[in-house]
């Protein structure tokens, strides 16, 4: 019911795509594929062997196990299914290249690893090999993303089509399979793994405490993702987790230039993260018509009430690490259909504690600028300072940039948004407000710099502003110098 429905599909795929095998390239837009082929066959039921995202290491991994298992009574179909099944995750596992981040957001790609491990375990436990799969790009990477992008409180910075809290027993695996002690460190919050199983029969014998050689700001260039920490170990640290990174692919979002926020053991600025799958046309022509997955939706810009465009990427142009001073540099103008170099955004993690957000954008504005974080917290405004507040904790966000700018706060129910189609069935987003900045449209040609400063009540903020194109250079010279 199975194998032999799988073998027809990988024939059909074979017989339809060139050379059988449809070769992933980052960044490169999808081969178009015709909604059915020639004999009436629906191609969505059969581009999983061909396809670059979870489903085809999901897929392919349930073939492999099924073959194996059946592989004395029935071995010659197992055969060709397991020969067809390695060939086919080649194109799944290119999601791991370059360094280990996953497109699709952390959810499904704790998913997709924790199958990885489990086809790659099978057919070594059987075969004795695993036809080199585990040697494929990132894949001994994925356990520093999956790490990085888990939060101090436990928590996932969960863009895309993901929750906040997943499965993370592919670390167990990992750690054991590249000798990476340090992946079974797991971060202070998160949750215990549901495959206790699986957990078990992966864990590394050793009794050697593993070294804790994690860094506290770290860069993922593939999708241009950025982590940063005040420490590890401290449910109470700051953290920040930042995307650019392109905008094509399976389960992404609309969101160049989001971020999440986390300090006192509070998620301050929240990604609504999975949407409903069942609205129409979520995952094809009308996905970005709704809240949650439109760039309206993110911790981001918006100009007008217009999207970001599926084709940009955003790039990560400066990323350093000083003490106290943290910080990363992207390029959004491609998302905005806008030239090179015109819309900007910093964000430096200051002294462990303080949050700077920095936005250049230059040239006329036809469009009003929003400026937009989502929050669970209350908020209380005054003019351009907000406090906000949750599970007993404060925290301070204060405009310090353009001077006329004020704080507002609005409902983040589509139904009271322009992206309100089938607003009834789309998720109400309870609880969560929108902090926002709205700028009037300028035609002036001047730059413009939006700056938000986040840190705990009556702290003391610099209101300078150092432009984003000296940060590296500030950040050199307010060090101080080596005692000889």
């Amino acid at each position: 019911k199975a194998l032999n429905e799988a073998a027809g599909i990988y024939e059909l795929d074979t017989a339809y795509f060139d050379k059988g095998w449809v070769v992933p390239q980052r960044w490169v837009h999808p081969t178009p594929i015709p909604s059915s082929l020639p004999d009436g066959t629906a191609t969505a039921d059969i581009t999983w062997p061909v396809a670059s995202f979870n489903w085809n290491i999901i897929c392919n991994t349930g073939m492999i196990v099924a073959a194996l298992a059946v592989s004395e009574a029935e071995p010659e179909l197992a055969k060709q299914i397991i020969e067809s099944a390695q060939i086919s995750l080649r194109n799944g596992f290119a999601m791991f290249a370059p360094d280990g981040a996953w497109p699709e957001g952390p959810m499904y790609g704790a998913l997709a690893a924790r199958d990885a491990a489990i086809a790659i375990t099978s057919l070594e436990t059987v075969l004795g090999h695993d036809f080199d799969l585990s040697k494929s790009d990132g894949m001994a990477n994925f356990g520093d993303y999956l790490t990085h992008v888990t939060g101090p409180t436990g928590l996932l910075f969960n863009y895309g089509d993901s929750d906040t809290n997943t499965d993370l027993v592919a670390l167990t695996w990992l750690a054991s399979r590249f000798n990476r002690p340090d992946y079974s460190r797991r971060t202070a919050g998160s949750k215990p793994v549901s495959h206790v199983a699986l957990d078990l029969i992966w864990r590394q014998n050793s009794e050697e405490r593993p070294i804790d050689g994690r860094q506290n700001s770290f860069w993922f260039g593939g999708l241009g993702l950025v982590m940063m920490r005040s420490a590890w170990d401290d449910p109470k640290a700051t953290y920040v987790g930042f995307k650019a990174g392109p905008l094509r692919s399976h389960h992404n979002n609309l969101d160049a230039g989001t971020f999440v926020l986390e300090t006192n053991g509070v998620r301050w600025a929240t990604d609504l993260g999975i949407g409903n799958y069942h609205l129409p046309g979520y995952f094809t022509n009308k996905r970005f018509d709704y809240y949650r997955t439109a760039t309206i939706g993110q911790n981001t810009l918006v100009f007008g009430s217009a999207n970001q465009q599926t084709t940009g990427r955003a790039q990560i142009e400066e990323f350093g690490q000083f003490p106290d001073f943290n910080f990363t540099i992207a390029d959004l103008s491609e998302p905005y259909g806008r030239p090179v170099g015109t819309v900007r955004r910093g964000i430096a993690l200051i002294e462990g504690s303080a949050v700077l957000i920095q936005d250049e954008i230059e040239g006329n504005q036809a469009d009003r600028v929003f400026w937009t974080m989502h929050t669970e917290a209350q908020v209380s405004i005054d003019g351009q300072t907000a406090i906000l507040r949750k599970d007993g904790q404060e925290l301070r966000a204060r405009i310090l940039s353009p001077p006329e700018a004020l704080f507002t706060l609005r409902s983040a129910d589509p139904c009271k948004t322009p992206y309100n189609s089938d607003c009834a069935n789309q998720n109400p987003n309870s609880g969560v407000g929108r902090l926002m900045i709205d700028l009037q449209a300028q035609d002036s040609g001047a730059s413009q710099t939006i700056a938000v400063w986040f840190d705990r009540v009556g702290g003391a903020a610099d209101n300078t502003i150092i432009p984003l194109s000296d940060w590296r250079l500030h950040a050199t010279l307010s060090q101080p110098d080596p005692i000889e």
